[in-house]
């Protein structure tokens, strides 16, 4: 018995009751704090299951979660249904190998072995299908257990306009440093050729034998075939010496309409489809009939068998930037000359090549490679863009791209200047050219024709030479590009020296606007290497002759 504080008795079974009743108490408020706890744990745990979701879901990064063992698909996000255009019970419970999904199925067999032996693997790149066609990703994979069951979280970045975007920039630079190349061969070559055909019609002129002016007949007109490369080289690098007008596509198609159905066989329909509104373009008529003549001769050639040549031409305006193949349309005011036709087409392959120069696809013998990238040349240095849509047994469509001038197209063509009767003269010619075999070359000749040559190998040295000679200086035919500068900035100094005296350039290699040539007026002084004796004297008569 135990007292009460006033001295009653407490007996000793209500003492024991008093103390279970405390622990059971006390045994319910630590349950009812753990149960609160565990209730807050689950709740965090369900918010950040949920946060989870919705991240899942929205992220801008397709997602899946499948099963390791066979890659059936337990779960997709948003960004995955709308990469692959599917909804999500059509790819719910199915593998990635049903929905052929991989290009290449050993792809996800090695891409499955990579995580379950290494755990994860990040940015690895496939080609996979999405969404009916292939597209480049880099795929990441996590590996997790679900229900007791390992499963992998995948992670797909599309990186198809990127690569798409980089073979594009590795496309150009490639084509820039071809043309750069083939310019810089050309140039050398024509000098070269320039040696060859000069010394081999003096020969012919001095030799009156039959055999031997038989033979220099021949060399020149090696010389001749040769020269023609070099300017399809030069095109395609465009470094040629353009004589650019304000024209219309339709009066320049109209005017060689007879050639053309000349070129291609009765078996072939020719469809004219030209726009009545058509805009005015600034571009070398006769380099425009050659792109033209070219595109249809490659149309006829893909239909040997007969078919439809369509040529068309239209206005076009950009509000923005147009994507094509290798590069951007910017946003503008444009005419289009469209030449398709339905033969063999191009082979996907080939398609991104046909502008490289000696890339052809027809039989040996048949083509120089050179047609195409020629089109591109003069293309690209008249200010447009050039390209092509095919597919095989479906027929070829050639798109040229000029920019739209509000100015009106010149009525009368620019004629060609006559050749002088009388080539010679007793005028002062101040030579400058660098390469010492031309400049002898070309010194003989103008004596030949009984003018009086001062020679020099550079530019400095013919503003010295200049400044000594005493008489008139009636002519400065120079190089074009010298080790030393422009022949247009050797022509305005000693303008400054000689006010009366005339100019004509000379280069196998002219149009380069580094050098501050691409503003000269070439129609009425220039003259391309390589050239006859003749050539040369008749343009030096027709300078000196200009008033």
């Amino acid at each position: 018995m135990r007292a009460h504080a006033n001295g009653s008795a407490i007996p000793y079974l209500r003492l024991a009751w008093i103390a279970v009743a405390a622990s059971v108490a006390c045994y319910t408020a630590r349950l009812m704090i753990m149960q609160r706890r565990q209730e807050a744990s689950h709740t965090a745990l369900r918010a950040l299951e949920e946060k989870f979701h919705k991240a899942f879901k929205v992220s801008p990064v397709a997602l899946a979660i499948s099963r390791l063992a066979n890659g059936c698909f337990l779960e997709v996000n948003d960004r995955w249904l709308e990469k692959f255009q599917s909804t999500r019970e059509q790819l719910i419970g199915k593998t990635s190998i049903e929905l052929g999904i991989w290009v290449d199925p050993n792809e996800r067999m090695r891409f499955a072995e990579e995580i379950r032996k290494k755990g994860s693997v990040r940015d690895v790149p496939f080609n996979i299908r999405m969404a009916g066609k292939i597209s480049s990703v880099l795929a990441s994979g996590e590996l997790i257990e679900l229900d007791r069951a390992p499963v992998v979280i995948t992670a797909l970045l599309d990186v198809t306009e990127l690569r798409n975007a980089t073979q594009q920039l590795q496309q150009v630079q490639k084509m820039e440093l071809v043309g750069q190349l083939a310019g810089g061969i050309a140039h050398d070559f024509n000098n070269l050729l320039t040696v060859i055909k000069g010394y081999a019609e003096l020969s012919r002129n001095r030799d009156s034998h039959a055999t031997m002016t038989g033979d220099v007949h021949e060399i020149s007109k090696a010389t001749d075939k040769a020269a023609a490369l070099t300017k399809q080289l030069l095109a395609f690098s465009r470094r040629q010496v353009l004589q650019p007008r304000n024209i219309t596509m339709n009066s320049m198609i109209s005017g060689i309409e007879a050639m053309l159905r000349h070129m291609i066989p009765e078996n072939i329909e020719l469809v004219m489809v030209l726009a009545h509104d058509l805009g005015t373009v600034h571009a070398d008529p006769s380099q425009m009939e050659y792109v033209l003549m070219n595109l249809v001769a490659n149309a006829s050639d893909a239909m040997p068998n007969g078919g439809t040549l369509r040529i068309a031409t239209r206005n076009l305006d950009l509000t923005s930037a147009y994507p094509e193949r290798d590069f951007e349309i910017p946003a503008g005011r444009y005419v289009i000359l469209e030449v398709s036709d339905t033969g063999t087409g191009i082979a996907p392959e080939f398609l991104g090549r046909i502008f490289e120069p000696f890339f052809t696809t027809k039989e040996a013998g048949r083509g120089t490679g050179l047609g195409l990238s020629t089109v591109y040349g003069i293309v690209k240095q008249s200010g447009g863009y050039v390209w092509a849509h095919s597919e095989p047994d479906a027929g070829a469509t050639f798109k040229i791209c000029l920019p739209r001038i509000d100015q009106a197209a010149d009525e009368v063509a620019l004629q060609a200047l006559a050749t002088p009767s009388v080539l010679g003269g007793n005028e002062t010619v101040l030579l400058v050219e660098d390469d010492s075999s031309v400049r002898e070359l070309v010194t003989k000749i103008l004596a030949q024709y009984a003018y009086r040559v001062v020679s020099a190998a550079s530019g400095t040295e013919a503003i010295r030479l200049a400044r000594q000679y005493e008489s008139e200086i009636h002519l400065l035919l120079t190089d074009v590009i010298m080790p030393d500068g422009s022949g247009k900035d050797l022509a305005a100094l000693l303008r400054d020296l000689r006010p009366r005296l005339k100019v004509l350039y000379i280069s196998g290699y002219p149009h380069i606007p580094s050098a501050g040539v691409d503003t000269m007026d070439f129609r009425e002084a220039f003259l391309a290497k390589p050239f006859a004796p003749a050539d040369l004297a008749g343009r030096v008569r027709e300078t000196l002759d200009q008033e």
